[in-house]
Order: structure tokens, then C-alpha cells, then sequence
């Protein structure tokens, strides 16, 4: 079935890097030390993944089956993709949220200079910022959670090649994702960089497994 394009890959990717998360939980007693509001660092972990595989799951499930089959609108007209988007976000917001949670709570973990982890955030936060600020004014945050799968209109919209997609057709992954990465370094916390990088990768496996066979079925053959 189309709905299941490139996920085998997917499914790949969560049981090698979620063994490697419990592995590396198991071998390194200061990834599982501290706490936040008497939840563990532990809980925060653990509630970091289920929202990221949650929020995939939302996104794959919408996007496929509307694509292939116009499940949400058939049904719900266009208040479906709304519904939809409102979710993404009830998603979307609590994930960064958490890791920066899970960053304090395991805060001071990582024994590695604070003025070059610093360092290293000064650097990116321009990125992350200018490719947050291009999104919303030059993409469009429907755009962003994928109206083009909901409303034909949105198809024949040409490539935006503004703002951070001037530099890269990829903005959102590349330099967006920093963000996740951002608590980690902060915090000086182990546990949040592993998540952060857990994430970057989901994104990217994301991209490839799901956007870009639904893009090639949009643009391409649609």
C-alpha cells in the first residue's frame, strides 16, 4: 500500500536508535540522574520520545491517508485539516518544550566547558531564528504542516526561495531542527543532547521517508 511507502525504513530507524537510547540509559548512570517538578529524568526521557513518535505518527496518518485516499476531507471538508493542524501543534510545541525540561532536570551532566557549549549556541540560535523567522513569513505555517496535502490550490504554488530557503531548499531540517539541540547545550545536560540528536535524526528520516515520496506524488504526478 502507498500509505506505508519508505516506512519499513522508518521503523528501522526507531527500534536501532531507541535499543541505543535504553543501551547507552543502562551504561551511564549520570543520563538517568536528576529531576524536574518530582518527575525524573527518566520520566522527561521518556515522555521526550513518546511525543516524537506520537507526533510522526499524527503527521504520517493525516498526510497518507488524505493524500491517497482523502480520508479527513471526505468527511470533515476542510475543518479536517484545521483539526488536524491544531493537533500538529498540541504536539509540535509540548516536544520542544519537553526537551528543555528534561535539559534542566539533567542539567550539568555533560562535563564539557560551559563558555564552549555557549559558544556553540551563539552560533546557531542565528540560524535557528532566521529559518523560524523565514518559515513564517515567506513559507507559511500551513504550508509548513502540509496543506498542500489537503487543498489542490496549494500545489501549484511555486518553491519559496526567500529568506533561510534561499540558502537551502531544506531550511526547515537542516537549521530548524537546531532548536532541539539547543537545551542540551544550555543545560550542559547529556541526556538532553542525546535527545536532541535523536530528534535531528528523526527529522531527517522523517523527511526522507514521508515528505519527500508524498512531495514527488504531489508535484510530480498530481
Amino acid at each position: 500500500m502507498k500509505v506505508f511507502e519508505r516506512q519499513g525504513w522508518m521503523v528501522l530507524y526507531l527500534t536501532v536508535s531507541l535499543y541505543l537510547l535504553y543501551y547507552l540509559t543502562q551504561q551511564s548512570a549520570d543520563l538517568l540522574t536528576g529531576e524536574l517538578w518530582g518527575l525524573s529524568t527518566q520520566a522527561w526521557l521518556v515522555t521526550a520520545v513518546v511525543l516524537a513518535i506520537g507526533h510522526h505518527f499524527l503527521v504520517w496518518f493525516c498526510w497518507r491517508f488524505q493524500l491517497y485516499y482523502s480520508l479527513i476531507t471526505r468527511y470533515l471538508g476542510m475543518s479536517g485539516f484545521y483539526i488536524y493542524s491544531g493537533l500538529f501543534f498540541v504536539f509540535f510545541i509540548p516536544r520542544i518544550c519537553v526537551v528543555f525540561f528534561l535539559g534542566y532536570a539533567n542539567r550539568n551532566s555533560l562535563e564539557v566547558s560551559h563558555l564552549f557549549l555557549y559558544t556553540v549556541t551563539a552560533v546557531i540560535t542565528p540560524f535557528i531564528l532566521y529559518t523560524f523567522y523565514s518559515v513564517r513569513k515567506y513559507f507559511g505555517l500551513l504550508r509548513a504542516t502540509g496543506i498542500d496535502h489537503f487543498d489542490p490550490a496549494y500545489r501549484k504554488k511555486p518553491l519559496v526561495r526567500q529568506g533561510m530557503f534561499k540558502y537551502t531548499n531544506n531550511a526547515m531540517y537542516t537549521f530548524g531542527l537546531l532548536l532541539l539541540l539547543v537545551p542540551g547545550l544550555i543545560f550542559a545536560s547529556k541526556t538532553a543532547l542525546l535527545i536532541g540528536v535523536f530528534n535531528y535524526c528523526y527529522g531527517w528520516v522523517h523527511y526522507f521517508t514521508l515528505e519527500v515520496p508524498d512531495m514527488r506524488e504531489i508535484y510530480l504526478r498530481g
